[in-house]
C-alpha cells in the first residue's frame, strides 16, 4: 500500500477510460438528444453505468476484497447530465458488477454507491439553477464524492476505515475532481454545442414558418388586390376605347396611370418577397436583344422630357440573341430606364449592350443605362440598392417611387449569375451597368412575343371574331367587364360564375365545343383546378377544349400547380389583352359562334362606324354593377346601346 506508483497508474487508466466514454457520449449525443427525456435518461444511465462497470475491471486492490476505482465519476456525470433516472440506471448497472466481484468491500461499495447517486441527483438540480457556475459545481462534486466513500469504509470498522482512507484518499480525491471537472467540461461543451444547434434549428424553422406565412399573406393579398384592380383597369380600358369627351378622357388617362402604378408596386412587393426568400424562378430562353432594346426605347421615349434624347446601341460583337430569362431581363432594364427617365430633365439617356471582359466562367454581357440626370452622391451610391432607399430624402416627394426597383434589380441580376454596379458623378449623371453571363442563342429560336397594343387598337381589328369563348369568373364586376371586353374584341361569350357551371357548359357543347375557356382559379362550388381536371376527363372533343387560366394569383409556385392540372396557358389579372389575343389565336381556330351550348349574349348592333358598340345585355349588367350614378359619370355618352330592331 505504500507504493503509490501502481495506484496512480491504475487511476490514470481509469481516467483514460472515462475520456473514451466521454468521446462515445459526444458521438452519440445527437441521436440520444432526439429521444424523449425518459428514454434519454435511460440511455445515458446505461452508457455511464457501463463505464463505471469497466472501471472496476482495472481497479486498485487496496486490501483483500477491497478495491478502489473511479466508478463514482461516471455515476456523478450520469446524474449531472442525464437527470435522476440516468443516475439510478447507472447505479443499477454498477452495483451488480461490484457484487459479482465480491469481497469484504461489497457492503461499503454499495453504501458509497447510494450516497454518490444522491450526490449525482443533487448536482443535476444544481446545474438546472446555476447556469454560470457549473464548472465549480462539478469540481465540488468531485471533492464531495469522498464523503460517501469514507462513510462506506467506516462499515469495516472505525480504525480500519480511517487507515484505508488515509492511504488512498488524497489521490482518489484528486482523481475524482480532475475526472469530474475535465470530463464534465467536455460534456458541457458538447451539451452547449447541441443546444446551439437546437436553437439554430428552431430559429431556422421559425424563420421558414415566418417566411411561409409572409409568402402566404402576400399571395393572398395579391389575389385580393388584383381582383378589384382587374375590374378597375378593365373598366378604364373599355372607357378609353370609346369616343368620350376630352375632359373625361384625361381623367381616364390619369386614373389608368395611377392604377398601373398600383399594379407595379404590387408586383414589386411580390418580387421582393420571392428574391429575399430565395424562391425566385428563372426561365432561360433565347432573347432577341435588338427587339428588347427597340421595345424599351419605344416604351420610354414617350415618357421622357421633350428635351431628352433616348437612344440605344448594341456592339456588333454581341450576339443578336442570348440565353436569358426575358421577363426578368426586361424587368431589370425597365427599372433602370424608368429611373433614368424619371430623374433626367435634359440631355440624353442611352441604353447599350457590350461585351464584358472574359472571366473564368466565360465572357459577360454588359447592359448599361447612362443618363445626364442629377447624379448620386458618393456616400449614397451603395444605399440606393437597399430596400425603400433613394438617393436623397426628398426624392420620393419630388419624383415619387417606392425605392424597390434597384433593390429588386440587383437581386434579380445576382440570381441570374451576375450583378449591377453604379458609376455616378453628382451633378453630371449616372451609369448603371448590368453584368450577366453571356450564352449565345440562335435567333431563329427566339419565341414570338405578343404585341403591346392597347385595347382600343385591338378593338379596331376584331382579332377574336368568329370565336365562342366560355368565361368562368365568380366576381360579378370582373365577369361583366371581361364579357364586355371580349365582345369588343369580336368574340361571342358565354359567362358562368363557378367551375361546375363551366364543366356543364363544356359538356353540353359536345362536339361543337368552345374555341377557348378562360378559367378563374378561385371560385365557389368547384375551383378552377378541379374544373380543368373534370373537363379533361370528359369523353371526346370537350376534353381537348383549350383552357387558359385567368387568375389574380400570380405566384410562380401556384402557377406551376395550376399548369399541372392540364391548362394550355396562364394569364394574370389585370389582363394583358395583347397576350390574351395571341394565346386565343394560337390555341383556337376561327369558328362560328356555338349556339348549342348557351343562348348568344350579343344582339344586333348599329352598323355605324363607331367601335365598339356594346350589346344591351352588357350595358344593363354594367349599369347594375356600377350603379346608375357611377355608370352615368364614368361612361357618359360614349357607351351607347344598339338601336332597336
Amino acid at each position: 500500500m505504500t507504493n503509490l506508483l501502481p495506484h496512480h497508474l491504475a487511476l490514470f487508466q481509469n481516467l483514460g477510460l472515462m475520456a473514451v466514454v466521454a468521446l462515445a457520449y459526444s458521438m452519440g449525443s445527437r441521436p440520444i438528444a432526439r429521444t424523449p427525456p425518459f428514454v434519454r435518461g435511460i440511455l445515458i444511465g446505461l452508457v455511464f453505468g457501463g463505464a463505471g462497470a469497466l472501471a472496476m475491471m482495472i481497479a486498485i486492490p487496496l486490501a483483500p476484497g477491497i478495491i478502489i476505482d473511479v466508478r463514482s465519476v461516471p455515476l456523478i456525470l450520469a446524474g449531472a447530465f442525464g437527470g435522476p433516472w440516468a443516475a439510478i440506471i447507472a447505479a443499477s448497472v454498477i452495483a451488480p458488477v461490484r457484487i459479482l466481484i465480491g469481497g469484504t468491500g461489497v457492503e461499503p461499495a454499495l453504501l458509497s454507491l447510494i450516497g454518490t447517486t444522491i450526490l449525482s441527483i443533487g448536482l443535476w438540480h444544481v446545474r438546472q439553477r446555476m447556469q454560470h457556475w457549473q464548472m465549480l459545481a462539478l469540481g465540488a462534486a468531485g471533492v464531495l464524492s469522498m464523503v460517501p466513500i469514507f462513510l462506506g469504509l467506516l462499515v469495516l470498522g472505525l480504525d480500519r476505515g480511517i487507515m484505508l482512507f488515509q492511504s488512498i484518499g488524497l489521490e482518489l480525491m484528486l482523481t475524482h475532481t480532475i475526472g469530474c471537472v475535465g470530463l464534465g467540461f467536455l460534456l458541457l461543451v458538447e451539451d452547449q454545442r447541441r443546444n446551439i444547434e437546437t436553437q439554430l434549428v428552431a430559429a431556422r424553422q421559425a424563420a421558414e414558418q415566418a417566411n411561409a406565412a409572409k409568402s402566404n399573406f402576400l399571395a393572398q393579398i395579391s389575389h385580393e388586390l388584383r381582383t378589384p384592380m382587374a375590374a378597375i383597369t378593365g373598366s378604364l380600358e373599355l372607357l378609353s376605347s370609346q369616343n368620350i369627351p376630352e375632359g373625361q378622357r384625361s381623367l381616364v388617362t390619369v386614373t389608368r396611370r395611377a392604377a398601373n402604378n398600383m399594379i407595379e408596386l404590387l408586383n414589386d412587393l411580390l418580387d421582393l418577397s420571392r428574391v429575399e426568400s430565395g424562391r425566385i424562378t428563372l426561365d432561360p430562353q433565347p432573347v432577341d436583344l435588338d427587339a428588347l432594346l427597340g421595345d424599351t426605347v419605344s416604351l420610354f421615349t414617350g415618357r421622357a422630357q421633350s428635351n431628352v434624347e433616348v437612344t440605344c446601341r448594341r456592339d456588333p460583337d454581341v450576339p443578336a440573341a442570348v440565353m436569358a430569362d426575358p421577363k426578368r431581363l426586361r424587368q431589370i432594364v425597365h427599372n433602370l430606364m424608368g429611373n433614368a427617365v424619371k430623374f433626367t430633365e435634359r440631355g440624353f439617356i442611352e441604353i447599350s449592350v457590350d461585351l464584358g471582359p472574359d472571366t473564368a466562367d466565360g465572357p459577360n454581357l454588359i447592359v448599361q443605362v447612362r443618363d445626364t440626370g442629377p447624379g448620386i452622391p458618393a456616400d449614397r451610391q451603395e444605399a440606393v440598392f437597399d430596400v425603400f432607399e433613394q438617393a436623397e430624402a426628398g426624392t420620393a416627394r419630388r419624383f415619387g417611387g417606392s425605392g424597390l426597383g434597384l433593390a429588386i434589380s440587383r437581386k434579380l441580376a445576382r440570381a441570374m449569375g451576375g450583378g449591377i454596379t453604379l458609376a455616378s458623378t453628382y451633378g453630371v449623371g449616372s451609369c448603371f451597368a448590368v453584368s450577366l453571363p453571356l450564352v449565345a442563342a440562335d435567333p431563329e429560336n427566339v419565341p414570338a412575343q405578343p404585341g403591346d397594343g392597347t385595347l382600343k387598337e385591338l378593338v379596331t381589328e376584331q382579332p377574336l371574331a368568329g370565336r365562342c369563348i366560355l368565361l368562368a369568373e365568380d366576381v360579378d364586376a370582373n365577369r361583366t367587364i371581361l364579357t364586355g371586353m371580349l365582345h369588343a374584341l369580336g368574340a361571342e361569350v358565354t359567362p358562368v360564375a363557378d367551375g361546375q357551371a363551366a364543366v356543364d357548359a363544356v359538356q353540353a357543347a359536345g362536339e361543337q365545343t368552345f374555341a377557348l375557356v378562360l378559367m378563374d382559379m378561385h371560385m365557389p362550388v368547384m375551383d378552377g383546378m378541379s374544373a380543368v381536371r373534370a373537363i379533361r376527363a370528359l369523353p371526346g372533343a370537350p376534353a381537348r377544349t383549350p383552357i387558359v387560366a385567368l387568375t389574380a394569383d400570380a405566384t410562380p409556385e401556384n402557377q406551376a400547380g395550376y399548369e399541372s392540372s392540364g391548362l394550355d396557358g396562364f394569364l394574370t389579372k389585370p389582363v394583358d389583352w395583347s397576350r390574351l389575343v395571341s394565346l386565343a389565336q394560337a390555341l383556337s381556330p376561327v369558328r362560328a359562334p356555338n349556339t348549342a351550348a348557351a343562348p348568344p349574349t350579343s344582339e344586333p348592333v348599329d352598323p355605324g362606324p363607331q367601335l365598339p358598340v356594346w350589346n344591351a345585355r352588357f350595358r344593363t349588367d354594367l349599369e347594375t354593377t356600377l350603379g346608375a350614378s357611377r355608370f352615368a359619370i364614368c361612361c357618359g355618352p360614349g357607351l351607347r346601346a344598339p338601336k332597336p330592331v
